[in-house]
């Protein structure tokens, strides 16, 4: 039988806890880069449509944010997800493609 030491357990645990929020070089290419959202200012309905769904991503970011099941890489990579999916919505609502390196046209 194994015997374990509660302390040293605990410093494990701490340790690994502590590495998991660091950023690698990696990450931090990926979340410096800005989510850029461009607000549609031609029609007042399309307004309205952009102000839902920024709500809504506000929620989301509280909501992930205040999630305990998941590491800070996760939390932010998430969050940046959902920011560029409401951002290709607004652009479709603004009547521009979704993304702007969409090369295929669809016929």
């Amino acid at each position: 039988m194994v015997q374990i030491c509660e302390a040293e357990w605990d410093m494990v645990r701490k340790s690994r806890k502590d590495d998991a929020d660091k950023l690698t070089g990696i990450e931090k290419e990926l979340l410096s880069r800005n989510v850029r959202l461009e607000l549609p200012i031609s029609d007042l309905a399309a307004v309205r449509q952009a102000a839902d769904m920024l709500i809504g991503l506000g929620n989301q970011i509280k909501l992930i944010a205040s999630f305990e099941g998941m590491d800070k890489t996760s939390k932010l990579m998430t969050i940046r997800s959902h920011a560029h999916s409401v951002r290709d919505r607004m652009r479709v609502v603004n009547g521009l493609t979704g993304r702007k390196y969409d090369k295929i046209k669809s016929e």
